[in-house]
């Protein structure tokens, strides 16, 4: 069947497929929103996302000394006695350490502990904390850069403020309770500030497309069942007409006058194809 007589089915019962194109937009249209006393109100949830990325370091700078320096010693060696460092002086820690804990912290931004001080009590799925990869030399750089997700923008970008407080609290409470000092202490400290909520993810529309599809292709199907049950009739012929004129008595003669009913000569000349003359 070609496209020309599907336009014909379609036209032929046009009142059905008015129907049926007006029922699946509105279905469409409620499928995505919801219709309220004030309004259309939108149906699902959109996500924002907001990005800030956070660095493992300690005091003292390390990132901008080329020679890292060696604790000072307390006290006298010369009795064997083991020398002691005073735990209140800087000392300097093997770089690549930071970068196992780049590695480390980002397990603990998603864990119980972290996100159970975290205001907005959020799932796992909504923390995603991953050291940014080095660009030579080391596989990772002490960085970590962490997305979050939540449903609006402004609590995209506080949810990503406050995770990264939470572990900057459990840290010091850990380092408090192990009498570290905080010349021995690791830091967070935050290279990028979280970034304001961007919009990620819109309400999904695949309903309302289903909506509207199905409708249609139910029209379509509707419509050709009708025409199947009431095929439509063929157009009639001129021989048709000329025949049924005839049969009715109602032949004209010569003057346009209503005459009697025709002979046998007559309905020859009538069925008689055009152009044809008598032998």
């Amino acid at each position: 069947m070609n496209l020309a007589r599907h336009a014909a089915v379609l036209w032929r019962f046009r009142a059905v497929t008015a129907a049926g194109l007006f029922l699946g937009i509105f279905l469409a249209i409620l499928a995505s929103y919801s219709i309220t006393t004030h309004g259309l109100v939108a149906r699902g949830t959109a996500t924002y996302g907001s990005q800030s990325q956070i660095l493992i370091t300690q005091n003292g700078f390390p990132e901008g000394r080329v020679v890292l320096p060696t604790a000072p010693l307390t006290g006298s060696t010369a009795d064997g006695a083991k020398p002691k460092v005073d735990p209140n002086q800087l000392e300097f820690a093997d770089p690549n350490r930071f970068l196992a804990l780049a590695d480390l912290y980002t397990k603990l931004l998603v864990s119980d502990e972290v996100r159970g001080r975290i205001p907005e009590h959020p799932s796992p799925a909504q923390i995603v904390a991953s050291p940014l990869p080095a660009v030579s030399g080391a596989p990772i750089l002490p960085i970590i850069q962490l997305d979050v997700q939540s449903t609006s923008a402004v609590g995209a970008t506080q949810l990503n403020r406050h995770t990264i407080e939470a572990l900057r609290k459990v840290l010091e409470e850990q380092q408090a309770k192990n009498n570290i000092s905080p010349a021995q202490s690791v830091q967070i400290r935050t290279v990028s500030a979280p970034s304001p909520g961007a919009l990620t993810a819109g309400p999904s529309h695949t309903a309302s497309i289903l909506a509207l599809l199905l409708c249609l292709i139910g029209t379509v199907a509707v419509t050709h069942i009708l025409a199947s049950l009431r095929p439509q009739e063929p157009a009639r012929g001129m021989d048709d007409v000329a025949l049924d004129w005839a049969l009715s008595g109602e032949s004209v003669n010569g003057h346009g006058q209503r005459g009697s009913e025709p002979t046998e000569d007559e309905l020859e000349g009538w069925l008689m194809p055009r152009g044809s003359g008598q032998q």
